[in-house]
């Protein structure tokens, strides 16, 4: 059916004709039935390509809807089940010590058994997971809290094998559109997700998102199995796959290698702030600026800034590299303009007396850095590995980036805990208040010098030569 329909299409846009021609033209040298044929071939590998992209941007929706809902309907679980705030706490962090510690063993499952089976069982999993939780919680906050571990062990597969899959079935100069539209699938499901939450709870109860969005979960699932292709992709490694290494062998190499070091601690640095500042804005706009509840809306721009930033760094990365600019220095550029730019817009942030020019100011420090990370570090972790590796390798830095959510919420739970303080249903309120402005101004400072270094470092190791074979 693709053949046919392809090849009506090259005879619609004058590719080819219906009729003889006299003379062959130089790209039909090996005859016309042959370029037909290629042509064709290519028409439908880009078909896949694009499925595999938005089958692989709304997984990572789903995954963001899933981990996210808790965080609203933990106030009514909590009421409900008269669960302490260290108990809140728990549940809400639990799912990042699973999400920590699986992210490896996707990247060997996906090796072993393919993408394609192994995204399916993990999505089916979690969304089973997501559905049974109302009836966990009803245990005990102890059961609540292994069964988020177990969603994180769940969910943390997912991205390894998704980049898997990039490294085997998208070409280069679409890499960095791809991991762009994953990001967008990201960041629509957490405003999705925060948006709709609310809603459903006081219209059907708490239980309602766990009921919905893991229902979501089996649809994607039926859609995937249908239209996604199993097997090799048309990337093909340099190296003979029965050189690659073996995969702890491999990892070793990943954990010492110089350029894998510099797009580890970028990651690190940009989830650093994202976990960080993102969690304590609107509290700092509160305290700060006599920002009221009623206005603190504004918060939710730099999700917006989040999402153009994504789709700005994949699409002018890749229009660059296509254009024939070097691909070390498309990286190496990006990133060093996107987190000096978000350095700076921090600094300004802690001088200014304006609730308007200080949002602006972190709407376009969101921006800049997701754009540097997308045309930056995120891409290049496609152009260290050989295509079967790919996915160890985002499997080992998103382990280590991922520490920014493991220390966050556990750390909130002690302040609590400390303090005896609460006074607002969103944790880490607390947490600012026992801070207070200058130590949350130092954190702005800390948060701006980790940028400059992640930079440094950047700038000095990375590579776009395959590192990891």
């Amino acid at each position: 059916m693709d053949g046919y329909e392809d090849k009506t299409r090259l005879l619609s846009i004058g590719e080819i004709d219906n009729g003889g021609l006299d003379t062959v033209p130089p790209k039909w040298e090996h005859g016309k039935e042959d370029y037909i044929q290629k042509r064709i071939a290519s028409v439908g590998e880009k078909r896949r390509e694009r499925r595999l992209i938005y089958m692989c941007a709304l997984c990572a929706f789903i995954s963001y809807c899933d981990r996210i809902n808790i965080s609203v309907a933990i106030i009514n679980m909590g009421d409900e089940f008269s669960w302490s705030y260290s108990d809140r706490a728990m549940v809400l962090g639990g799912f990042f010590y699973g999400y920590t510690c699986s992210q490896i063993v996707g990247a060997a499952l996906s090796r072993k058994y393919g993408f394609k089976i192994v995204l399916a069982i993990a999505v089916v999993g979690w969304s089973l997971i997501t559905m049974a939780t109302p009836a966990i919680a009803k245990h005990s906050a102890t059961a609540a809290v292994f069964w988020r571990v177990l969603l994180g062990l769940f969910e943390g597969v997912a991205f390894p094998v998704m980049f898997d899959a990039y490294g085997t079935h998208i070409p280069l100069e679409s890499r960095s559109y791809a991991v762009a539209i994953i990001s967008v699938g990201n960041g629509v499901g957490a405003v999705t997700a925060f948006a709709l939450c609310p809603i459903l709870i006081t219209t059907f109860g708490w239980q309602a998102p766990f009921y919905i969005f893991g229902f979501i979960g089996f649809v994607w699932t039926v859609f995937w199995m249908l239209l996604i292709e199993s097997g090799p992709g048309p990337i093909k490694s340099t190296i003979h796959e029965t050189n690659q290494e073996p995969i702890l062998q491999a990892l070793v190499s990943i954990i010492l290698n110089p350029a894998v070091f510099a797009i580890t601690l970028a990651a690190f640095a940009n989830n650093f702030g994202g976990f960080l500042l993102l969690a304590w804005l609107p509290s700092l706009m509160r305290d700060r600026f006599q920002v009221d509840g009623s206005s603190l809306w504004i918060t939710c721009l730099p999700y917006v800034a989040y999402l153009l930033g994504a789709m700005l760094g994949g699409s002018l990365a890749d229009k660059m590299v296509q254009a024939g600019r070097q691909q070390l220095y498309v990286r190496k550029v990006f990133l060093a303009t996107g987190f000096i730019l978000g350095s700076l817009s921090l600094v300004g942030f802690t001088m200014t007396n304006s609730s308007v020019v200080a949002i602006m100011l972190y709407c376009l420090e969101r921006g800049a850095v997701m754009t540097a990370s997308i045309g930056g570090y995120e891409a290049n972790k496609l152009d260290v590995a050989s295509p079967r590796r790919a996915g160890l390798i985002q499997a080992w830095v998103n382990s280590i980036a991922s520490f920014a959510g493991a220390i966050a919420v556990p750390l909130a739970a002690f302040v609590v805990s400390v303090t005896g303080e609460w006074n607002s249903v969103m944790l880490l309120v607390v947490l600012s208040n026992w801070l207070k402005h200058s130590h949350l101004v130092k954190l702005m400072f800390l948060q701006a010098v980790i940028y400059i270094l992640a930079v440094v470092v950047y700038w000095k190791l990375a590579s776009c030569e395959i590192q990891i074979k």
